[in-house]
């Protein structure tokens, strides 16, 4: 026999089976309803897609984007599985949080699926939703229906669509003074309410209901892992202590973590999954400096070597509390330096395209003949990248 608790369970559980249900239907007559809305076409993009593309494909798109992440898989698999319950009309409950440290692929992973879907399933809506800009009722600042506008343009009840919450980990800190009002408390309960399905209401009075979007929240946790090292180097020190305090910044976060934070327990339950970025490897580097060595060669139109210690430099900085959108900003910056002698000599230091740039250093760039350099440097330990179609070029250019 069941105890009053159980029947309560069980009782709920059934209730929102049937509410689920109900939904349903009512995505099945909005769809008939009308002959051709945005939820229909987008609904057979979405069948189309899944039967063109295997799922390694799709994966292999998004790692050649998001490099050295094994998290990414999960990541990746998940919105497959997402898609495919939303266009058979199936239950989906898999919203996820994405743990990751400054720099380490977290945005990255946002843009690579916005930019993918642009080009394979364009009526989608891809978003990123700043919830450090959200507030209560009543405070000035966006809201929660404001921040769900992109879906209010579908023109349906039901949209569908992947919904990023960015620094979703800084709505998870309690107020800093005591007494103060817990605006993120708030916060999380508009977001728990939204993420529960409760109908979203725009300015005009229309509603849109959230079961068919699938939510991610973004965050580094910045703050918590510089809690959890302070208090683990603080146990280290101390009489008797049974710590060493090497806690690391990579180190994964929990559920539980979350919640001792600040996050309540009813919006952490809300997402199924947890998946943490970590530390980069060597070889994934390595990539990500080829990579941005690349899209900066081809920016230039020009070769570009960069020496090894220079290359040791940008190792030590990508995992830093930087991370890896430093060593952008590094190769950028050296890039543009280079740049000022290339404008500075007349646009063209001999009039041909052997001119290239050579990187030392953030700062410490030139501009050089390739050609010559490379006759003269073969054996050097140099990173050496090329810009699209530049030996078919250079050949062009001699025979010229």
């Amino acid at each position: 026999m069941l105890t009053q608790e159980e029947l309560v369970q069980k009782t709920a559980e059934e209730i929102e089976k049937m509410v689920r249900e109900e939904r349903a239907k009512g995505r099945a007559g909005e769809t008939r309803s009308t002959k051709a809305n945005q939820r229909d076409l987008l609904l057979r993009d979405i069948v189309s897609w899944l039967d063109m593309t295997p799922f390694y494909e799709f994966y292999e798109s998004m790692k050649r984007e998001v490099i050295g992440q094994e998290g990414l898989r999960l990541v990746c698999a998940n919105i497959y599985h997402y898609l495919d319950c939303v266009s058979s009309q199936k239950i989906f409950n898999g919203n996820m949080i994405i743990a990751a440290p400054s720099g380490s692929g977290k945005t990255a992973t946002y843009r690579a699926l916005r930019e993918y879907f642009i080009r394979e399933i364009p009526n989608m809506p891809v978003v990123m939703i700043d919830t450090a800009s959200i507030t209560p009722a009543g405070y000035r600042g966006s809201n929660i229906d404001d921040a769900m506008e992109q879906f209010f343009k579908m023109g349906t009840k039901y949209p569908i669509g992947l919904a990023f919450l960015d620094e979703f980990d800084k709505r998870l800190q309690p107020p800093k003074r005591n007494g103060a009002n817990d605006l993120n408390g708030e916060v999380q309960n508009g977001l728990l309410s939204m993420l529960e399905g409760s109908p979203v209401y725009n300015k005009c009075g229309h509603a849109i209901l959230t079961d068919d979007i699938m939510f991610f929240g973004l965050g580094s946790f910045d703050v918590f892992r510089k809690e959890r090292e302070e208090k683990a180097n603080i146990r280290s020190v101390g009489f008797g202590a049974a710590t060493t305090g090497d806690v690391s910044h990579f180190e994964n976060i929990t559920r539980k973590d979350m919640i001792e934070f600040g996050g309540s327990y009813e919006l952490i339950g809300r997402f199924p999954f947890v998946v943490n970025y970590g530390k980069l490897s060597y070889e994934a580097i390595d990539k990500i400096i080829e990579k941005n060595l690349w899209e900066i060669c081809n920016s230039y139109n020009v070769p570009i070597v960069i020496t090894d210690e220079y290359m040791e430099v940008l190792h030590d900085s990508a995992n830093s509390s930087f991370g890896c959108r430093l060593l952008n900003s590094m190769l950028q910056n050296a890039a543009m330096v280079a740049y000022q002698d290339y404008l500075l000599e007349g646009g063209d230091i001999d009039g041909s395209a052997s001119t290239g740039f050579f990187i030392s250093g953030e700062y410490e760039a030139e501009t050089i003949n390739f050609v010559e350099y490379m006759k003269e440097h073969k054996d050097d330990d140099v990173l050496v990248t090329k810009p699209y179609g530049y030996d078919e070029m250079l050949e062009t250019d001699n025979c010229a």
